[in-house]
């Protein structure tokens, strides 16, 4: 544990992109699973004040509470928007994010934007279907999706 000085620390994060720090985190059933070749990413990331108070209150680790966050940013709810629950909360917490960048930085085109427009249409499908974000189709879509992204970004 990093020794608190001053109004924020910087706390070294760990991640696997797609695949959370524990592996049976218990919050977290229906977990995606990455491709060997994943990344991992190591960054440091400012926590404020507030933030460690109510993880050290609620006696959860910094990197607990970090990936509970991104294990339910859901680009079902990006497209979708099913409006109830925690993955909802979480990728509207991530929308009004990206809205800022975007109004700070302009409208970007993703990279390999070919790879993204089949899984789009699938995931809009499901929506249209009523098939939510936790389903096994949901799942099978996005490991689809990341998998075609790395080979995209190995053949460049």
């Amino acid at each position: 544990m990093n020794i608190i000085s001053g109004k924020i620390i910087i706390y070294q994060v760990v991640v696997f992109v797609g695949l959370s720090i524990k592996q049976h985190f218990t919050m977290k059933v229906n977990r995606i699973k990455v491709p060997e070749d994943r990344t991992l990413m190591s960054f440091n990331i400012n926590l404020t004040e507030d933030f460690m108070c109510v993880c050290q209150l609620m006696n959860i680790p910094f990197e607990e509470a970090l990936q509970t966050y991104l294990d339910h940013i859901k680009v079902y709810n990006h497209l979708v928007n099913e409006h109830r629950g925690i993955n909802y909360e979480a990728t509207a917490i991530f929308e009004r994010y990206a809205e800022s960048h975007r109004e700070k930085f302009g409208l970007q085109t993703a990279k390999y934007k070919n790879v993204h427009i089949n899984p789009i249409k699938r995931i809009v499908k499901l929506g249209q279907a009523e098939i939510g974000s936790e389903s096994h189709e949901y799942t099978k879509i996005i490991e689809d999706w990341y998998g075609a992204v790395i080979i995209a970004k190995n053949a460049n």
